[in-house]
């Protein structure tokens, strides 16, 4: 198990190790079984590398493939098509920002990611817990 910074935890799979120099892109995991540390997946390089409940990113942008969620609006069955794309922090210095802006996304509302009702494309934090997703800012 690599251990990035306090609880921030990422579950190799199959072996494959995280660039730290490269973006990931992160989506719920829509096979995770409760109560075990799989509730978001990690792609780098197209590949998954990795299972996690919490996870700091920066530089970050939301995705939304239109052709996939037009296919979860047709077949009324979840698939990934939605992701956030960007670097993992290691050292973030955390106490300097405030979590507390929950972003959603939900294809049966919106074609976007949304955050206070409104859209957001782009972002300089967001962690992930088991929570939720949220919009990381300087206090």
């Amino acid at each position: 198990m690599d251990i990035l910074k306090f609880n921030m935890k990422i579950n190799p799979y199959k072996k494959r190790l995280l660039n730290l120099f490269k973006p990931v892109c992160v989506y719920r995991n829509l096979n995770c079984p409760k109560g075990q540390n799989k509730k978001y997946s990690i792609k780098q390089n197209s590949l998954v590398i990795g299972h996690t409940n919490e996870l700091i990113l920066w530089n970050v942008e939301f995705k939304v493939s239109k052709s996939g969620r037009t296919r979860v609006l047709k077949e009324k069955q979840k698939n990934v098509h939605a992701y956030v794309k960007g670097m993992v922090s290691q050292n973030t210095h955390e106490e300097d920002l405030i979590f507390d802006k929950k972003i959603i996304y939900n294809p049966y509302l919106s074609e976007t990611f949304l955050c206070e009702d409104e859209i957001i494309n782009k972002a300089p934090f967001v962690k992930f817990t088991d929570k939720g997703v949220f919009l990381g800012e300087k206090m």
